[in-house]
This record gives C-alpha cells, structure tokens and sequence, in this order.
C-alpha cells in the first residue's frame, strides 16, 4: 500500500515516455511535364497558341500571370522554366531578350526536353536562345528553309539585314501569307523585337525581312495547321522600300 499511498500523494516518479518528433514535410516537388505521346507539330502550336496575351515582367515575381506584374526588365516563366533544368542553355537566360526563349519552352513543354533539343538540333548546354545560333543549328542540319509550314521556327533579319533579330514560330501559311506566334514583340506592324508581348502575327510571303524557316523532323500528321483566325493584330504590307 506504501506504494499506491505515494503515488497518491504525487511522491511516485512519472515514468514519462518519449514523444516522436513530426515528421518534416517533404519538400514540394514540381510534377514533371506531362508529355503525350508523338512529336507532332499541332501539339507544338497548341502550347503555342496558348501563351497569346502574356506580358514580360518587371520583376521575378507573378511569372504564371498572363499580364500581372507586367514591365520591361525582360523576366518571364519561359526563362525561369529552362534556367531550372540545368542543362538546356550555356548558362541562366531569365532577364534578357526572349524571343527565342519563348520558342524552345514551347518545344519543352509539348515534347519535354530531351526531344525538344533533338527536334531543334540544339546539344545541351547550347547557345540557341539566340536567333543566329538557333537558325545556324538547323542549317547544319539541312533543315533551314525558304518556303514556311505549319511548325517551323520563324527567323528575321534586322532592318538593316546585317544579323538575325528575331524569331517566332509558324502557325499557318495560305497563298499570301504566313502566319505567326511570337515572344517579345508588340502588335505593331513588321518585325518588332525586344517589345515585350506575346502576339499572333502576319507577313506576306516575300516580306524581305524574313531569313528563312528552321524545320524540325516531327512525326507525320494530316493537318497540323489550326484554323486561321483573321483576327490578327494587324494585316502587314510591306512598303515599297522594304521589297
């Protein structure tokens, strides 16, 4: 009884078990790209198409918003996705012109990243975020030319024509015209680079601005065109100085 009396009174030591710390929660892991099966040039322009109305940013931060946070310091999602991976480019491309940016991140997310460097002829660790080494990527290869299809990469001269300024992606071509979805631009009339919008846009086929199409090798399709929608930003006519 001398026992239970001292327990009683609160003189028993408590035998006081060890508690289990909780768990650390693991960190948020980014799902991997979701990556349907064929490397088919629709796939391509739907992702594409989608970004139409996204504004570069002032900052790092609102990079998934279409317009938020929207200024001229040349930060976008495109950046931020490729800088992540480590491997795409020859060193962090968040920040500076995007054009090509825009290109090559729509090519990662419809076909993840391995076939996107192999569509666009790009080793890792690369220099084709820049217009001049993207088009000289697929000359080497052949595959630059001077007639457009639905999926080709757009390159453009500067208005002086000494070096390549500017890239977009081909959506559609009809007997005049070739139809195009490009980064870093503006809705203004001809090539505009470095403006920070993501716009559909039109040339005439002999618009002497355009250098020539890159052609990445996708599986065969029926019609990777959409429909053309003639609500373009603007309807472009060279001038007569520009022929």
């Amino acid at each position: 009884y001398a026992e239970a009396a001292a327990e009683w009174l609160g003189l028993a030591k408590k035998v006081v078990k060890p508690t289990t710390p909780a768990p650390t929660p693991a960190p948020e892991v980014k799902p991997e790209i979701e990556v349907k099966p064929g490397n088919y040039a629709s796939k391509l322009l739907e992702v594409a198409l989608a970004e139409v109305g996204y504004l570069e940013k002032a900052s790092k931060s609102n990079l998934d918003s279409k317009t938020g946070n929207a200024g001229y310091n040349n930060w976008t999602k495109y950046g931020r996705d490729l800088d992540a991976l480590g491997y795409f480019y020859n060193g962090p491309k968040n920040g500076y012109a995007w054009c090509d940016v825009f290109v090559d991140w729509c090519f990662v997310q419809a076909f993840g990243p391995e076939a996107a460097m192999k569509l666009l002829q790009q080793p890792k660790k690369s220099y084709g975020a820049g217009c001049t080494y993207s088009a000289r990527y697929f000359k080497n290869k052949g595959q630059l030319y001077t007639t457009p299809k639905a999926g080709d990469q757009i390159f453009f001269w500067n208005s002086s024509k000494s070096e390549l300024a500017h890239t977009g992606l081909v959506y559609a071509v009809d007997s005049t015209y070739v139809y195009t979805v490009e980064g870093n631009t503006s809705s203004t009339s001809g090539v505009v680079a470095n403006d920070g919008g993501l716009f559909k846009k039109k040339y005439k086929l002999n618009y002497t601005r355009i250098y020539g199409y890159g052609r990445p090798k996708y599986d065969a399709e029926s019609n990777p065109s959409p429909t053309i929608n003639e609500k373009v930003e603007y309807n472009y006519t060279p001038t007569v100085k520009e022929w």
